[in-house]
C-alpha cells in the first residue's frame, strides 16, 4: 500500500557507517509496519530478520515501559542528530528500521492516554512540522499522525540488514548477551566464516 501523509525536507540518516539520505514525513501511525504492537505482541507483517532486539526480554520491556511512561517526552521524538534518537526511521515499504521501541511508545500514548500523552505528542508534531518542511494544516487532518524519517537511499538486502543492525546499536545501554549473539550471527558472511582459522577464535590468526 502507498504511504499516506505529507512529505517534508530532506534529511541525512546519521549514526551508522552508511551515508544514507532520507526525508521527513508525517504518516498515519497505523501505516507503519512495526515489529510489535502496544502490548509488545509480535506483528506477523514485520519480517523477523529485521528484528534485532528481543522485546520480550525483561530489560527491553522495562526500557519500553520507561520511554512510554513517566519519561515520555514528545520533544525527544522529533529531530535528533542520529537515528538512534528522535523520530523513528522507516523504509519506503513502511517497515520500521530504527526506533521501533520509540514507535511503540508513541502508539501507547495514543491508545492508553489519548487526551494526555497522545494529545501532547500530536500537538508536538504539528508544532514541529513547519521547521521540517511539512504543512501543519495537512497534519491537523490526520487521525493519529506520527513523525518519521523516511529512508530514500535505495538499499539491497545486505545493506539494509547492516543499516538496521547499526541503527539498533544505542548510544547508551546495549544488547543483552542473547541479543548480541543474534546480531553477531547476522553479521557473519560466508567469507568471514571461511576465514576463521582452526583453534582458539581469539588467537592472533583470527584477529
Amino acid at each position: 500500500a502507498p504511504i499516506r501523509g505529507p512529505v517534508g525536507a530532506e534529511t541525512a540518516l546519521r549514526g551508522t557507517s552508511q551515508n544514507l539520505a532520507g526525508r521527513w514525513r508525517v504518516v498515519e501511525l497505523d501505516d507503519i509496519i512495526n515489529s510489535h504492537d502496544a502490548a509488545l505482541r509480535s506483528n506477523p507483517e514485520f519480517p523477523p530478520r529485521y528484528q534485532r532486539r528481543n522485546l520480550s526480554s525483561d530489560a527491553q520491556k522495562m526500557k519500553v515501559e520507561a520511554i512510554s511512561g513517566a519519561r515520555f517526552d514528545p520533544a525527544r521524538l522529533g529531530d535528533a542528530p542520529e537515528v538512534q534518537g528522535g523520530a523513528p526511521t522507516m523504509g519506503p515499504d513502511r517497515i520500521a528500521e530504527a526506533g521501533r521501541g520509540r514507535g511503540i511508545a508513541i502508539r501507547r500514548a495514543y491508545e492508553r492516554d489519548p487526551s494526555g500523552k497522545g494529545a501532547a505528542y500530536r500537538a508536538g508534531v504539528i508544532k514541529t512540522a513547519p521547521g521540517l518542511g511539512i504543512d501543519p494544516a495537512a497534519v491537523e487532518g490526520m487521525r493519529r499522525p506520527g513523525l518519521v524519517r523516511e529512508r530514500t537511499t535505495p538499499l539491497d538486502e545486505a545493506a539494509r540488514l547492516k543499516f538496521i543492525r547499526e541503527a539498533d546499536a544505542p548510544t547508551t545501554g546495549g544488547f543483552g548477551a542473547g541479543e548480541a549473539a543474534r546480531s553477531d550471527a547476522a553479521a557473519m558472511t560466508d567469507t568471514t566464516v571461511k576465514a576463521i582459522q582452526p583453534g582458539d577464535v581469539n588467537s592472533a590468526a583470527n584477529r
